[in-house]
């Protein structure tokens, strides 16, 4: 009889932060919830887009290795008042 793996040994974790917390997380796109938040993930390539309303989005490329640990950190940038006048003009 053979062994059964142990749980999430073939998966990778990450611990994503934003500041200000409360951003909104896409996974490849797929939103996943708001921050801070730990995923279990697939070992791979993901994107990870990060928007909070009054900020600017942020986007990074990452890899998730099998049995790693990750903790990312975002500083997110409030838009500038120029920004928002662009943004509500073209509603």
């Amino acid at each position: 009889r053979r062994e059964q793996p142990l749980k999430g040994i073939y998966k990778g974790y990450i611990y994503v932060t934003s500041e200000p917390e409360g951003a909104r997380l896409f996974l490849n796109g797929e939103e996943k919830g708001t921050t801070p938040l730990e995923l279990e993930l697939r070992p791979g390539r993901y994107l990870l887009l990060l928007t909070r309303e009054g900020y600017e989005s942020v986007e990074r490329a990452i890899e998730v290795e099998r049995g790693g640990y990750a903790l990312i950190r975002f500083s997110l940038n409030p838009l500038s008042f120029m920004d928002e006048s662009i943004r509500e003009g073209d509603e």
